[in-house]
Order: C-alpha cells, then structure tokens, then sequence
C-alpha cells in the first residue's frame, strides 16, 4: 500500500485465478468511515485490464 492523495491509496490485489495463475493488480482505493468502520467508497484498476 503507498499514499496517492490525501484521501486515497494505491494497492495491489493479488489473486489466484480458477486455472492456478497467480495475477496482480494496481488499484486506488478511497475510503470512508461508516458506523466506526472503514469502508470502500471508490475504486479503480490503475493501467490496462
């Protein structure tokens, strides 16, 4: 995880797909707190699908 702004950040979502490849992915990811709990507001995948 590493800052973007100052209410987002970057990370990186590792996965493992149906066939056994292991994939990973950038994404910024904003959040808000609801209720006492962090919770995903926006996200977005960084570069190409």
């Amino acid at each position: 995880m590493e800052p973007r702004d100052a209410s987002s950040v970057i990370v990186t979502l590792t996965f493992v797909t149906v066939d056994g490849r292991t994939e990973s992915e950038k994404h910024w990811v904003s959040v808000v707190e609801n209720r006492g709990r962090l919770a995903v507001y926006d996200s977005e995948r960084i570069g190409a699908a």
